[in-house]
Parts: structure tokens; sequence; C-alpha cells
């Protein structure tokens, strides 16, 4: 949940933030492969508060996140309430549609990708990623051919219960994800 907030924060934090995009990076692959909906291993809705850093910007955005067997559904909303972005994922066809009409900084498959880091209890290690878990501090590591790509710090025991910091290092970023209101899990 806080990890899809997370995504949610990247695409739409700020007008100034947005109004620029940032060039993937050539190496390492530009994130870690989607997961389908369905093996989140259940529903779940929450609202979270992400703040962040990202060239020196400081960003905030909010996001409703849902989880359930057959998608994932996360609404950003602006500094002032109003409908950001819209992001869909069903497992094959992902969605988005940018209320802003201005061109966001990083493609909808990396909020998606970083959310799905964040939240999901267990990722597998397809071929040349590694994903490590660490119960003391909760800590979640995600390489690929062996460089640190994510590095994601939770507060408490999960996403779902505690505050989460996520560090996206190709890219440069940093997210803080508060959790707002769980609704369900």
């Amino acid at each position: 949940m806080k990890r899809l907030l997370i995504l949610a924060l990247f695409l739409l934090s700020s007008c100034t933030w947005l109004e620029r995009s940032a060039e993937p990076p050539t190496s390492p692959p530009t994130y870690y492969p989607l997961q389908t909906p369905g093996s989140y291993g259940g529903t779940f809705t929450v609202q979270n508060l992400l703040e962040g850093q990202y060239e020196g910007r400081r960003i905030q955005l909010q996001t409703q996140v849902e989880i359930d067997t057959d998608q994932i559904v996360v609404l950003g909303l602006t500094p002032w309430q109003t409908r950001a972005f819209v992001l869909r994922y069903d497992g094959q066809k992902l969605d988005f549609e940018n209320f802003t009409h201005r061109e966001m900084p990083f493609p909808p498959a990396l909020i998606l990708s970083d959310l799905q880091q964040v939240l999901w209890p267990a990722l597998p290690s397809p071929s040349q990623w590694r994903v490590e878990d660490d119960g003391h501090p909760g800590e979640r590591r995600i390489y690929f051919r062996n460089q640190l790509i994510t590095r994601i710090q939770y507060a408490g025991q999960s996403a779902a219960q505690s505050d989460v910091t996520l560090w996206n290092f190709p890219y440069g970023y940093q997210l803080n994800i508060r959790t707002l209101h769980q609704l369900r899990q």
C-alpha cells in the first residue's frame, strides 16, 4: 500500500516536477519486472501520502491504491486534491490516464514496479534479479546483476503497518510513504 503510493508520488507530486521528463538509465533495466495482481495474495486498499526528493526538488502526492486478484488501480491526487492520474494494471495490460496533461517524469511501469516492490509480501528473483528481505530492521533490497537498484526500509513489520522509505538508485530519488488510511486488507 505504501509502495503503491510511492509509485503515485513519482507520477504527480508537483506541477514543476511534472513538467520535465527524466531519461531512463541505460543500464540497468528501467524497473523490476511487474507482477500480476493475483500474486499479491489478497485484496488491499490504502490511502498514502508520498513525500520525496528528486534532483534537489521536494515532491508530495496523495494516492489511493486498490489491489484485488484481477487488477491494481492507483489514483494519484494533486496537492489540491484533484485527480492527477489513474493507473490500471490487469497483469497483462497497463493503462494510464494523465489528467494534468503534462509529461510525466517517469514511465507508469516504473511507478507500478516501485509500488509492488514496497507492498508485495514476497517477490520472486527472476533471471538476473535478486530480492533480499531482512527482518531486522525491516528492509528489502533489490539487485540487478549484483548492482543495488532499490532499497526499501520499513519502520514496522510490514508496509501495511509502518511508514516506508524507498531509494531508487538508477533514477536518483527517495520516497517516504506514510499510510493515511488503510481501508481493508
